[in-house]
């Protein structure tokens, strides 16, 4: 996220923060492998078989691929209720979490 995206500290913080309470037990031991106990998410965001059910059972990279695309889309799309005119470029240039 950092070198290949541009993400700032802040920013890469954040998504390792998520990744670590899905999968990674407060660890940086994430699984991109683990279904939850319902067999409904998947992976190191926990993905809901119900919103990306092409994602289930697919690899690191897949994943990867879907994470940064739906980080740009939802922030693009919800952002302004973090704050006004809050935008991906907004966020990977973060440096405070706020």
């Amino acid at each position: 996220m950092k070198h290949e995206l541009g993400w700032s500290d802040a920013a890469c913080a954040g998504a390792m923060g998520n990744f670590m309470a899905e999968t990674g037990g407060q660890t940086l031991n994430l699984d991109y492998t683990l279904y939850d106990n319902s067999g409904h998410y998947y992976g190191f965001a926990q993905w809901s078989d119900i919103y990306h059910p092409e994602i289930m059972g697919r690899n690191l990279e897949s994943q990867c691929i879907l994470f940064v695309s739906t980080v740009k889309k939802e922030i693009d799309m919800w952002g302004f209720l973090y704050y006004e005119n809050f935008n991906y470029d907004s966020f990977i240039k973060m440096t405070d979490p706020m």
